[in-house]
């Protein structure tokens, strides 16, 4: 068993390490990974000096004993207290390249990028310069060729000569070398004497496009010109760059290397193209794939979800199998708002996966034809399934709720958009017990917008069925179902109630509502379990309902009528009965609820008056 002993000196960290490099791991005696700490922590805080610095770029320029990421954390740490010696560099460019003593490449790649930070740390600065035609011959090394190529910045007749393989061989060089420290998406060439939109048109036959077409991924007036003068090969030579570039980054990656700096930049490019463009790369595509099972749910996650959201519709069992089972595990895991984040992502996607069934429809033919129509049915119902779960757990919040909502919103909104005018896009209803699950919540928000979606349903059914759509029986009885349920409860005092055609009473079991009524009584023998979730005794629309009242009393008292009494509250068809009696506000009981409905639609919870005025019979005909 291996002992932890904490070395006394760097001297005796470096003579372990030695050791160890050499023993496989069965057969050590000590811990290696507290040495290895040692050393870096001295290197972190003092620097290495020379000799520190030749002993551990000797262990880790041949192949050893030590697992890949000791190797690499000692290559990351490699600070050097004094200017670095030629032979250290001599080591470093003779262990690249491949041979049966050489390290692994992802440590050759750790150490090229080791050389390229140390270049004004050398003692002589033109030993690389000696060495340039070494890295060339290297650059047919993939793993290796983005990082060397970044040595020719201070050499102009090699910078010259990558640039002429970058513009006509790309899959050779990979990178941008002749930007030097700055972005690799600043372009060299730019659009000369172009300051207006009109200066724009007047040159778009002129303008030549830059050397590193990358540029198009992050300038817009680079991207108006690429649609304005679409070209193939210039697609074809932006879809090579972004395949090597990303393939190099999930090599990287999977070297244990991590995700360099330069991927955040791509990532966004790529999304402001694809957002600008409407159509996710191939590329970028394959990448996804690659990419989600290695990604951590945190880095680039508005990037990340943003090209998702445009992912081309297809069988959603196999677009599931490939991006968003990995991509779900990782938010769970890692992110901060897990599940509104999701939510959010699977609106975008269901608002353009909808907007391409209904700009599409006339287009559809063959045996495929269903399959954007199945496609989006299963999103959807994955989508409900997730929020169901959601909206049941312990964890769920304001934000979560709020999130579901808006997606329903979407569902509805996408139904009332130009492309859906031959009604192509399938209506799609929520779980019942996302809706009943809601229908109780005490947030008025909450309510209001689940009823005005509910109301949004409705004139959807109404649309299509006018214009000869049919839908399956059993639809359309279980979302008349839901209605009723609501009109009994927040308008007809009939909660809970089975009696009306398609109601199933809240799915509240009748032999529960006994000992719900008792609960009332024992309260006050006044209540009615079947007009507790009315407008005046909701425990959400309650107070608001008799601040309507004593509106409408005030109205009474400005307009010079003598008001004998005031209504206590809660208001029922037999308390403004005797109020008019008493002396008091004249109105009945379909009065008040219209007026109840009208003051709570002026202060923005316009869904109950929505809803109320697509289903009651004579609100919709005007008869109250």
């Amino acid at each position: 068993m291996e002992e932890e002993i904490r070395p006394e000196s760097l001297e005796d960290a470096l003579s372990t390490l030695a050791e160890a490099a050499s023993t496989p791991a069965r057969d050590r005696k000590r811990k290696v990974s507290t040495t290895v700490d040692a050393i870096i922590v001295s290197a972190f805080n003092h620097g290495l000096d020379s000799t520190s610095l030749s002993a551990v770029v000797g262990i880790v320029t041949k192949k050893n004993e030590l697992d890949q990421t000791i190797n690499t954390n000692l290559v990351r740490n490699l600070y050097p207290l004094q200017k670095v010696s030629s032979d250290v560099v001599l080591v470093v460019v003779g262990s690249l390249g491949n041979g049966r003593g050489k390290p692994a490449s992802s440590t050759q790649v750790a150490l090229v990028r080791w050389l390229v930070l140390v270049q004004e740390e050398l003692q002589d600065p033109t030993c690389l310069s000696a060495l340039y035609g070494v890295f060339f011959s290297m650059l047919d090394m993939i793993s290796l060729r983005l990082e060397l190529s970044r040595f020719a910045v201070e050499d102009p007749a090699l910078m010259r000569l990558l640039d002429v393989y970058r513009e006509y061989y790309p899959d050779v060089v990979v990178g941008s070398a002749s930007s030097g420290k700055t972005s690799k998406f600043t372009h060299s060439v730019a659009l000369e004497n172009v300051d207006s939109v009109n200066e724009f048109v007047g040159k778009l036959e002129s303008v030549e496009l830059p050397n590193q077409l990358v540029a198009i991924l992050k300038d817009p007036l680079l991207q108006k010109y690429r649609v304005l003068k679409p070209s193939v090969t210039a697609t074809k030579r932006i879809e090579l760059w972004l395949s090597k570039a990303l393939e190099e980054e999930i090599k990287f990656i999977r070297d244990g290397l991590g995700m360099t700096s330069r991927l955040s930049e791509i990532l966004q490019g790529l999304f402001n193209y694809t957002r600008y463009k409407k159509i996710l790369l191939p590329s970028a595509v394959h990448f996804l794939e690659m990419y989600l099972p290695l990604w951590d749910g945190v880095s680039n996650t508005a990037e990340i979800f943003g090209l998702l959201a445009y992912l081309p519709i297809s069988p959603f069992l196999d677009v599931r199998r490939r991006f968003f089972s990995a991509a779900e595990a990782a938010i769970i895991m890692h992110a901060p708002e897990p599940y509104e984040n999701l939510v959010t992502l699977y609106i975008d996607l269901t608002s353009r996966w909808a907007q391409h069934i209904g700009s599409t429809a006339s287009d559809r033919s063959g045996a495929d034809a269903n399959m954007p129509i199945e496609a989006f049915i299963a999103l959807t119902d994955h989508v409900s399934t997730l929020v169901l779960s959601i909206l049941c757990s312990p964890t769920c919040s304001g934000s979560i709720v709020s999130a579901t909502l808006g997606f329903y919103q979407t569902l509805t909104a996408v139904l009332f958009t130009p492309a859906n005018e031959s009604h192509s896009i399938p209506i799609v209803l929520p779980p019942a017990q996302v809706v009943y699950l809601l229908l109780f919540t005490s947030s008025l928000s909450e309510l209001s917008r689940l009823l005005a979606i509910l109301a949004s349903y409705k004139q959807a059914f109404e649309a299509s069925i006018s214009a000869t759509i049919r839908h399956p029986p059993a639809t359309t009885n279980r979302f008349n179902g839901w209605l009723m349920d609501v009109c009994n409860l927040f308008w007809r005092s009939l909660a809970l109630q089975k009696s009306d055609a398609n109601a199933f009473g809240c799915f509240c079991p009748e032999s529960v509502q006994p000992l719900l009524r008792d609960y009332l009584e024992t309260i006050d023998p006044e209540y009615s379990l079947v007009s507790s979730f009315g407008l005046s005794q909701s425990h959400v629309l309650s107070s608001l309902s008799a601040a309507a009242l004593r509106a409408l009393e005030d109205k009474a008292d400005e307009e010079g009528l003598e008001l004998n009494t005031r209504h206590a509250g809660p208001v029922t068809r037999r308390s403004l009965t005797k109020l008019d009696k008493d002396g008091g506000l004249q109105i009945s009981w379909k009065e008040y609820r219209v007026e109840v409905l009208k003051w709570l639609d002026a202060r923005g919870v316009g869904g109950v008056k929505e809803l109320m005025y697509a289903t009651m019979k004579h609100l919709i005909q005007g008869k109250v």
